[in-house]
């Protein structure tokens, strides 16, 4: 389905947030040279949205909760923090993004618990980015073997996920348990952002995926969104 500029824009568009948006600005990281997701790394470090350490991106390590909090954040810019009622959120570098990621609504605990450091599973990270994206969920079965496997409270974002093309499984199975890493994080993110807009400025052209506005000023003109 192709609409038109304006209904979309302002279904999608968020308000302010500032991080460069050239993917030139990525450092040449040691350990993604020969990598698959090589090109996805260098676009969203650029972007400010995942950062390397030291000349290196380790693209392969786990992301956590709180990291999933941090990246969705950077993208969305969300406003509004939840007051801290878990008892394991201390004062961290993360803890307003967490909070943030809570009021919105992306980022749930379990009574007192909202398990920061622990490591998001495939499951998580599609439900996390669908509910972040405004996605309905879909009854619709995405044909994963696996499929008994996933959370109930999950099956509704992957299958979304699955039917738009930002997640996929290998060999026909989704692996809910398994763990996300860096480097399938940005793979994501490439597949299901089809435009960013981070400055005030004109822009035109054609764009498939999701569109998020997050600056004020923007203007879209002569755009088509699919």
């Amino acid at each position: 389905m192709r609409l038109k500029l304006i209904a979309v824009i302002l279904t999608l568009a968020v308000m302010a947030v500032n991080y460069p948006v050239s993917a030139s600005a990525a450092p040449g990281y040691g350990d993604i040279s020969d990598h698959w997701a090589r090109e996805a790394i260098v676009k969203w470090s650029g972007l400010g949205i995942l950062e390397g350490n030291e000349g290196r991106f380790y693209p392969s390590d786990p992301i956590t909760r709180a990291d999933m909090a941090v990246i969705i954040g950077r993208i969305m810019n969300y406003r509004t923090a939840a007051p801290n009622t878990f008892d394991d959120l201390d004062e961290t570098c993360y803890t307003e993004a967490v909070l943030k990621a809570n009021a919105a609504g992306v980022l749930l605990g379990d009574g007192h618990l909202i398990r920061p450091t622990a490591e998001v599973t495939r499951e998580e990270a599609a439900v996390m980015l669908g509910r972040a994206f405004g996605m309905p969920e879909s009854n619709a079965d995405a044909g994963f073997t696996d499929k008994a496997e996933i959370s109930s409270w999950a099956l509704g974002y992957v299958n979304a996920m699955a039917a738009r093309g930002f997640m996929s499984g290998y060999q026909n199975a989704f692996s809910p348990r398994g763990v996300m890493t860096r480097a399938e994080i940005v793979t994501v993110l490439d597949h299901a952002i089809g435009g960013l807009f981070t400055k005030p400025a004109e822009y035109s052209g054609n764009y498939s995926g999701i569109v998020v506005v997050s600056a004020p000023d923007v203007v879209l003109k002569d755009m088509e969104i699919s």
